[in-house]
């Protein structure tokens, strides 16, 4: 396997766990285990994967 097949693969992991933990966390706020004044900090999410993007 390349070093470019290994990178896809990596990636498509990454994204559907990045899924499974945006639904869970929706889920788990609609069953009203999370509070409002949580979900509010959504943006550092995207914080936090652009610089994972820009370390990788």
């Amino acid at each position: 396997m390349s070093g470019l097949e290994k990178h896809a693969k990596g990636n498509k992991i990454f994204w559907g766990l990045v899924l499974m933990v945006v639904g869970t966390l929706i889920l788990l706020h609609n069953l009203g285990y999370i509070r409002n004044d949580v979900i509010r900090f959504w943006p550092v999410l995207i914080i936090l994967l652009g610089i994972k993007k820009i370390v990788d």
